[in-house]
């Protein structure tokens, strides 16, 4: 197992546990030589919606800070698109989006800890197989407690 495959097993596997969570369905998750991807699709569910989409953006880095035990840097994309849905509920108000995503930080951290188990397991299973789509995904998360 090397180091960059591992946490991009567990980048990915939060973003898919805390999005499975909210009732998304996840299609399909990929890892490879350090870099990955988590395919689902969005439920249409209003302001509901856009916050259960900034938490599954956000939990990547912050399994990834749980992993390497300190803060580090927040990949553009998944920001990005957590700042998008922000901002979409803030009116464009830049102020409200950051202090949102402040709140939402913390929140999807208490979830990400809560969550843990399942996305531990989900990362190793990721890292034996290299990409699990979403029947397997279900498997993987029907197994633990």
């Amino acid at each position: 197992m090397n180091a960059p495959n591992e946490l991009a097993s567990t980048h990915e596997a939060s973003h898919a546990v805390i999005r499975d969570y909210f009732g998304m369905e996840i299609g399909e998750l990929w890892v490879n030589e350090g870099r990955g991807n988590c395919r689902f699709r969005v439920p249409d569910c209003g302001d509901i919606g856009l916050l259960q989409d900034i938490a599954g953006s956000l939990a990547g880095k912050i399994a990834e800070d749980r992993v390497r035990g300190r803060k580090g840097k927040q990949e553009r994309g998944d920001y990005q698109r957590a700042f998008d849905c922000a901002l979409r509920l803030n009116a464009q108000d830049e102020v409200g989006t950051k202090l949102l995503l402040r709140w939402m930080e913390r929140r999807t951290a208490l979830l990400v800890d809560k969550l843990w188990p399942q996305i531990h397991k989900l990362a190793f299973a990721l890292l034996e197989h290299d990409r699990l789509d979403g029947k397997q995904i279900a498997e993987v998360l029907s197994l633990v407690n």
